[in-house]
């Protein structure tokens, strides 16, 4: 069950344990397969993770996610998780250790990710989560599954075979430790591989198979494995009921970092441009992603209050949304200096930059929109944790509200396809959604003047089925047409970004050495690089790291006395 706060309000006994949406949100690591010899089936590839987070979730015990309230006395969890006699009105026999836990983290793979198509698991195989590292013993991690009458709460990544087989749906496993754990910062590192051995999905236990069969399971060679860091904290006397929401999620929200945005000084001696760091350079095929702009920021929807969970015929649309940052709307060179776009891509015009900005030639220019597509609408159903299914027959729809300036456009965009299409408009003012991670682009005119903007959005259930064939977007004009099923309250989401101030920055010839000077902010730090007199060469550090004052910060190149020709940028590192 899922509080509209995104705290249980409820008090006495409860059916299940309180989950990510009640602890501040989903935390969400996609993999994928990158460099596969083939999509459908492949037999050797890449496994990579998209997943850029500073948030450290609060390990945290029951009274402080769901006040006055204990489990059944025949609850698998409730040894562990349930608090002492007497805490929280606890009776003695629905009592419990007091352990403390989270369950934000959640593993989920996906074979589209930001526009882009990967490989898909190949047959007879299944991905495998292994267990490399732990800041502490005492930590521990559980399988926590509820259907079909069965309730599960099983050890897992435990002993000489510390690994699960994971079928790829979205797995939200617990982590714990005892209650009298220390304050501080505790840490976990998981393999992510690919296991010579199918899924089993007649084990009973879930999304992650740990038989005996999956324990022994090997990794396969061809594909290379990659790691994730989670990372939790643990406050001060975390049990007490005096935590105030807002202090509670203060510490909690935010799950996406905010990737530090490189300033650039690229210079003759006596030009001076901006932009980020990036190790892109000529044409490129497809438009920066969140991986380039800071990482995914995504809304979890999901329906609850429903008469049924498998197919509602009422219900509440809810969203768990806690950004931690304000995205930038930017430009391409910002994001990706030195490159341009493939004079026939459909995104050229808007988002590509003018001829010769970053060496872009005639034919692969465009106007220099500013752009960003970090925000991802992603949606959850779990009718174990309350969220329920999308009705049979109608599909989630998402409707543009309000926006705060008219110049704000709004694009569906598939690379593989080559879509670029103005959605949230005047003509297509709400879309059919088909559920799946979908990150649409936003889009201000390049000289769109600095400050905050926003939009506002919709999204409800609509009493139209969604149709393929523009990605997880459906503005057909069935689509367009769709209504809203007036038996399920909307929910409504506004997003935010900013256009920041131009740098204040000069270049000039101090005693014949370059002198580079760049506005600087206070607690951050900055790095003067260079690659030279190529500006597709490779970036390397000049001198020490300085920190902001607030005012002007010079670096000097004193290695190079009147270059004829070098490239300088001054990059914020922390």
């Amino acid at each position: 069950m899922f509080g509209a706060s995104g705290l249980l309000l409820r008090a006495g006994e409860i059916s299940s344990i309180p989950g990510a949406m009640n602890q501040g949100g989903m935390i969400m690591p996609v993999v994928y397969i990158a460099d596969a010899d083939n999509l459908s089936d492949p037999t050797q590839g890449t496994i990579k993770v998209s997943f850029a987070n500073t948030n450290s979730p609060l390990l945290a015990d029951l009274q402080t996610y769901s006040s006055g309230s204990w489990f059944a006395e025949d609850a698998p969890w409730r040894s562990d998780l349930g608090s002492p006699e007497g805490i929280g009105g606890t009776p003695a026999a629905n009592a419990g250790d007091g352990a403390l836990f989270s369950s934000r983290y959640g593993f989920t793979f996906s074979k589209v990710v930001l526009g882009d198509t990967y490989a898909g698991i190949p047959t007879g195989h299944s991905l495998g989560l292994r267990l490399l590292s732990v800041s502490s013993p005492q930590m521990e991690v559980f399988n926590y599954w509820t259907a079909d009458n069965t309730s599960l709460w099983d050890p897992v990544f435990t002993g000489d075979s510390a690994q699960v087989l994971w079928d790829g749906m979205m797995w939200h496993s617990y982590f714990t430790l005892p209650a009298n754990a220390e304050p501080g910062i505790y840490t976990a590192q998981f393999e992510v591989f690919m296991a010579d051995m199918a899924f089993d999905t007649n084990a009973g236990t879930g999304h992650a198979n740990y038989s005996e069969a999956a324990l022994a399971a090997a990794q396969n060679p061809n594909f290379e494995t990659a790691t994730i860091n989670y990372t939790w904290t643990v406050i001060p006397e975390p049990s007490t009921t005096a935590l105030a929401f807002a202090g509670f999620f203060a510490m909690a929200a935010g799950c996406i970092a905010r990737r530090r945005r490189a300033q650039t000084a690229s210079v003759k001696l006596c030009a001076l441009a901006l932009a980020a760091a990036s190790a892109h350079a000529g044409v490129i095929t497809s438009a920066p992603g969140p991986d380039d702009q800071g990482g995914m920021i995504m809304p979890m929807v999901f329906i609850t209050n429903t008469d049924d969970p498998y197919n509602p015929s009422q219900g509440t649309m809810g969203v768990s949304f806690n950004p931690g940052t304000v995205p930038v709307l930017a430009g391409l060179q910002q994001w990706s200096p030195g490159s341009w776009f493939a004079s026939g891509a459909a995104w050229r015009t808007d988002i590509g930059s003018p001829a010769g900005s970053g060496g872009t030639p005639a034919e692969n220019a465009g106007n220099g929109d500013l752009f960003n597509c970090q925000y991802g609408f992603t949606f959850m159903a779990d009718p174990g944790m309350g969220a329920a299914y999308v009705p049979l027959g109608k599909s989630l729809a998402i409707r543009l509200v309000s926006a705060s300036s008219p110049a704000l456009q709004s694009f569906n965009y598939d690379d593989y396809d080559n879509i670029w299409d103005p959605i949230f408009d005047a003509g297509r003012p709400q879309v059919l959604w088909s559920g799946g991670m979908w990150h649409n682009y936003y889009t201000l005119p390049a000289n769109a003047a600095p400050g905050t903007y926003t939009a506002t959005y919709e999204i409800f259930i609509a009493d139209a089925e969604f149709s393929e064939g523009t990605g997880f977007a459906d503005y057909s004009e069935n689509a367009l047409a769709a209504q809203a099923d007036p038996n399920f309250t909307p929910a409504y989401l506004t997003y935010t970004w900013v256009v920041p101030a131009r740098p204040v920055a000069t270049i000039r010839l101090a005693g014949g050495i370059p002198t580079i000077s760049i506005q600087s902010t206070s607690g951050r730090t900055y790095r003067l690089r260079t690659c030279g007199d190529d500006l597709n060469g490779t970036w390397t550090d000049l001198g020490t790291p300085k920190s902001g004052t607030g005012g002007l910060l010079e670096f000097q190149d004193t290695a190079s006395p009147r270059p004829g020709r070098k490239f300088y940028q001054v990059v914020e590192v922390q």
